[in-house]
């Protein structure tokens, strides 16, 4: 893609620069191309392309502006996919739901954000009824970008194990044992705070 969704400055060469990059990264999650250099050979083939999915979220969680564009990129990428339920339209959802987990963009992308999900989880028109799969996880993301917006967003990119719990789209689970025998096992999602964590104990 030569220009990016934002109206952006095109004499900054670095930003326009990292955003085609960010944007190739999509492209590459998704199986359409290859992976930008520099990133390391996949060692859990649960998490594809992790270390490569962990700087895109980090870019996102750096550069507003990046954030608003991978958004925006992956919002049009989501949009009536020729191919149903594919794998590429179905890695590109998963992809979604990651960064809605972490970061939220800006009010007016947010916006179309929340538009693009209500209308691929709860929309009624026909066209949905070979997007079964989409669906889930329009409805996921859509949980996702609730439990971040009520939570406030992350400071660091998801680990590998909640980037395959994601794309699995179920919860974490932790196993606590405590000095007394007795041991406790609680739930929870990469919005989940301190706060969330410690009120399952008293």
């Amino acid at each position: 893609m030569a220009l990016s969704l934002l109206d952006i400055d095109l004499a900054d060469s670095e930003l326009h620069e990292n955003l085609l990059r960010m944007n190739t990264c999509i492209l590459a999650y998704a199986g359409l191309c290859q992976a930008p250099s520099g990133y390391p050979d996949d060692e859990n083939p649960k998490a594809p392309m992790s270390a490569m999915v962990q700087d895109l979220v980090k870019n996102c969680l750096d550069h507003p502006t990046i954030r608003d564009e991978v958004y925006l990129q992956l919002i049009k990428s989501t949009t009536s996919h020729p191919e149903p339920d594919s794998s590429t339209i179905l890695k590109l959802w998963k992809l979604l739901s990651i960064v809605c987990w972490i970061c939220l963009p800006s009010q007016l992308v947010y916006d179309y954000l929340r538009a693009h999900l209500r209308n691929y989880a709860y929309g009624n028109s026909s066209s949905f009824s070979k997007r079964k799969k989409e669906r889930e996880f329009a409805r996921y993301a859509l949980k996702a970008v609730q439990r971040t917006h009520s939570n406030g967003g992350r400071k660091q990119p998801p680990s590998v194990d909640e980037m395959v719990a994601v794309t699995l789209m179920t919860p974490m689970y932790a196993k606590f044992n405590f000095l007394d025998g007795q041991s406790r096992s609680i739930m929870f999602d990469p919005a989940t705070t301190t706060t969330e964590v410690l009120g399952n104990f008293f």
